[in-house]
């Protein structure tokens, strides 16, 4: 419930800008927007402050967030409590089909009231407005505040047809302003626009539909299979017209341009618990805490049962006769596939684990293609390394180097890639930093950004915790071991 209004509103930052994050705040007032920055120049922080001079303004006391899983937590738990100036009172909510109680209880009040002199907040995954109840929460939050809509990582909804675009489309037009962020708006080609631009307002593409707007922006010939026919796309055209449009309503801007940025920037990609994941995590981090409580525990014990958390976060326990994994419904990979998709170019994949390395090169080549992703690990042969390392050298096909720090953590050069994502962590400081190093030497003329999968407040951030106070956590193991295996 908005009580207030001021038309030149101020606020002191709780984060420093940099210059164009400074030039994006002046665009407040914009009705819809879209900030095309690259990953690393914080969008989000924008957004954030986006919002703030509007809640300030008196024109939103609500900000909806739809993203992908492993952002949509991230706006909650990190980046909401980091940019949000210190004197804006705030709620903040998610939606997860798997939330507990209590946050689900939070959720339903957020959703269903505004209060006096609070800016409210609610995280939506993309996927989960396809859902009955997701949509309906997010709709009962556009009726209940006067709200900003954004979508974060909009090449999301690049599809017209898929039920999460319609759906996202529709909450939007239940949002007084509109925001999508991407740092590649087009994935596979301009057609990826329409349905973003959709969001942002109908019709600003100058198209009432999408067939309308692939025969403007498309090459298309009709292809036959049989008794079938069908248009296929062959290239694109009026590309200097598409750009002019663009320009009326979004802000461009790449790493290069950006002389002033950070060489590195570090970000937390958090990944759901599934209720599976929960139970068993549960049990054993119970028993070990009886045990620690006993004096039963030594430094090698301690490090088996927190690489068994840590592996029951990643999907899996080995078998007590050493013979396989069982596994555990999970969302880490389907959340790497998610962070995977908003990269730009080659990247570097970081896990710790032989069956984790496996998994995810499964996962790429299915997505990506047979030569789109090596391994680097114990189980790839000396020869296969050097031929893999040329490969991502110098193949434009080969985007992902899949690895763990043990075996390529030292020596390499890989600074095609400006992106590492960690998908688990070493517990040994010097692994992390040597690993760090691999794509941030000479030769790297871009900012590096590297991102960590992780789940909430479990072994998985309080490792990532220790790692960046630069604590060795295999040599100091007892000496944090019962604060490792707490649950906030």
């Amino acid at each position: 419930m908005i009580t207030c209004a001021n038309p030149n509103p101020t606020f002191q930052e709780k984060s420093p800008s940099y210059a164009h994050q400074s030039s994006g705040l002046s665009q407040w007032r914009r009705k819809y927007y879209a900030l095309f920055w690259e990953q690393g120049l914080g969008k989000t922080k924008t957004s954030i402050e986006q919002a703030v001079m509007l809640y300030l303004s008196g024109e939103i006391d609500g900000v909806l967030i739809m993203a992908p899983k492993g952002a949509f937590l991230n706006w909650i738990l990190e980046e909401i409590p980091k940019h949000l100036p210190e004197d804006i009172r705030y709620r903040a909510a998610y939606y997860s089909s798997g939330m507990r109680t209590r946050d689900r209880r939070i959720a339903d009040q957020v959703c269903t009231s505004a209060c006096d002199d609070i800016l409210d907040f609610f995280a939506v995954n993309i996927e989960a407005l396809s859902t009955t109840l997701g949509f309906t929460m997010a709709v009962n939050f556009c009726r209940s505040h006067y709200a900003m809509g954004i979508v974060d990582e909009s090449t999301f909804i690049k599809s017209p047809a898929a039920k999460r675009t319609k759906s996202t489309i529709q909450v939007g037009r239940l949002c007084e302003y509109r925001r999508i962020l991407s740092g590649t708006p087009m994935t596979q080609g301009p057609l990826d626009l329409y349905s973003q631009m959709e969001f942002l307002n109908p019709g600003l593409s100058g198209h009432r539909s999408f067939t309308s707007f692939r025969n403007e922006y498309a090459h298309i010939v009709t292809m036959t299979m049989g008794t079938r026919a069908f248009p296929k796309v062959v290239g694109f055209r009026n590309q200097a017209e598409l750009s002019r449009k663009l320009l009326t309503f979004s802000d461009r801007k790449t790493k290069t341009e950006c002389l002033d940025l950070p060489d590195k920037v570090f970000e937390t990609m958090f990944v759901e618990w599934t209720p599976e994941q929960e139970r068993v995590y549960r049990a054993l981090r119970d028993s070990a805490i009886a045990e620690f409580d006993k004096g039963l525990v030594s430094s090698q014990s301690a490090l088996t049962t927190l690489t068994r958390l840590h592996q029951i976060n990643c999907g899996y326990v080995p078998m007590d006769n050493g013979d396989g994994v069982a596994e555990i419904t999970n969302n880490r990979l389907s959340t790497l596939m998610d962070v995977v998709e908003t990269v730009d170019g080659k990247a570097i994949i970081w896990a710790r684990f032989r069956h984790d390395i496996e998994k995810i090169t499964k996962a790429l080549r299915e997505e990506y293609g047979e030569k789109s992703v090596v391994d680097y690990y114990g189980g790839t042969s000396m020869l296969q390394r050097v031929e893999n390392l040329k490969s991502f050298h110098d193949d434009d096909r080969c985007r992902f180097f899949v690895a763990n720090a043990a075996s390529a953590g030292r020596s390499l050069t890989l600074i095609e890639a400006a992106a590492s994502i960690y998908y688990s962590l070493s517990y040994s400081l010097e692994e992390w930093l040597q690993s760090q190093d691999r794509n941030h030497r000479i030769g790297q003329t871009r900012q590096v950004t590297y991102m960590t999968l992780a789940v909430p407040n479990t072994v998985d951030t309080k490792l990532l915790k220790a790692l960046q106070g630069k604590h060795d956590v295999a040599t100091s193991i007892l000496d944090n071991y019962r604060q490792m295996l707490d649950i906030d």
